[in-house]
């Protein structure tokens, strides 16, 4: 399930989660889980670059269709996630 998530993620590169969960099967909720623990053991990082472009998202009229939309988050996989594909 870690790495069907990683793969996703790695393989459509800017994705949302409902996207991640819809293609890797897995449920949002327990998608913040497997997120939180790719994080933390350095599988994947947040590129920080993109948390400014998402909060000025809310206010535009194409949010909804909009493939830029992001959740507040775009995670990058490391070299470390490489791998372990």
């Amino acid at each position: 399930m870690i790495r069907e998530v990683l793969r996703v993620i790695y393989d459509d590169g800017l994705v949302c989660k409902r996207d991640v969960s819809k293609k890797s099967g897995v449920q949002e909720s327990t998608l913040d889980g497997i997120l939180s623990l790719l994080l933390s053991k350095g599988y994947l990082e947040i590129d920080e670059k993109f948390l400014d472009l998402s909060r000025g998202c809310m206010g535009c009229p194409f949010n909804s269709n909009c493939m830029m939309k992001n959740d507040g988050e775009v995670y990058l996989i490391t070299e470390k996630g490489r791998r372990l594909l």
